[in-house]
């Protein structure tokens, strides 16, 4: 039982950054740490190789699991890779110094995933791939847990925190896609759009949403977004000349 060593949620840092939004190519390399970073004194050398090729392995095979909705794979190889490992490599991956370099690994394969399904967010999605980015979301904590339960606290955290970060992202996602399409009925009326805007202009302050809800990071970028860029995407818009005088909102 491993519940006062791990955790479902874990401390975000939020930030708005650019970022290249463009899904990786089928033939996208992946550089791992240099495990002799991380690794102990006088590591086997030929240990530390076949880790760092099984991993590799691993990872890469995952992130095609989630390119091409692979579910049943996907989960099998959390569940089959200490099964590939010989004793030294399974020594040294259980090893307190390696947890790090799992975790940042970890990392890095997950940023993938993301880059791989973001450009689906407000696109008409598949049921077959809402389906299975929903199991992911909501099994993945949990599968991950059952699955590595014999190894040592430090190896199970490192792997669940990354793991409970993307399926948090995820969960996101999903949500924004499922909100854009419940949107996307309402914003084809033009009566409805300026009815939204008058709204949107006469109740939100905001700067009060601001101050009262968001963590303290790109105040402008959030303020831009919440006047210019609310209203971009509701126009063509008709709205009463005189509802934004006085306002945030006034241009």
């Amino acid at each position: 039982n491993y519940s006062g060593f791990t955790s479902a949620s874990y401390e975000q840092h939020l930030a708005l950054t650019g970022m290249d939004c463009t899904p990786p190519s089928r033939n996208d390399a992946i550089d791992l740490p240099d495990i002799f970073q991380y690794a102990p004194p006088k590591t086997d050398v030929d240990a530390a190789g076949a880790l760092v090729a099984l991993y590799k392995t691993h990872i890469t095979s995952l992130i095609d699991c989630v390119r091409y909705c692979k579910e049943k794979q996907f989960f099998r190889l959390f569940t089959t890779i200490q099964g590939t490992m010989t004793v030294p490599v399974h020594k040294l991956f259980v090893h307190a110094d390696i947890a790090p370099w799992i975790r940042e690994c970890d990392w890095l394969m997950y940023q993938k995933m993301i880059q791989c399904v973001s450009n689906l967010t407000l696109q008409v999605v598949p049921p077959v791939v809402v389906k299975f980015l929903d199991t992911v979301q909501r099994s993945l904590h949990s599968h991950i847990t059952q699955t590595f339960h014999g190894v040592p606290p430090h190896v199970l955290e490192a792997k669940l925190e990354p793991a409970a970060l993307f399926a948090g992202l995820l969960f996101r996602m999903l949500r924004v896609n499922q909100a854009a399409h419940a949107a996307a009925n309402v914003l084809e009326s033009q009566e409805l759009r300026d009815l939204m805007w008058h709204d949107w202009v006469r109740l939100v302050n905001p700067k009060r949403v601001m101050e009262s809800e968001l963590p303290n990071c790109g105040y402008e970028q959030v303020y831009k977004i919440l006047t210019h860029d609310m209203r971009f995407l509701l126009e063509p818009l008709t709205p009463d000349p005189f509802a934004e005088v006085g306002t945030h909102y006034e241009g």
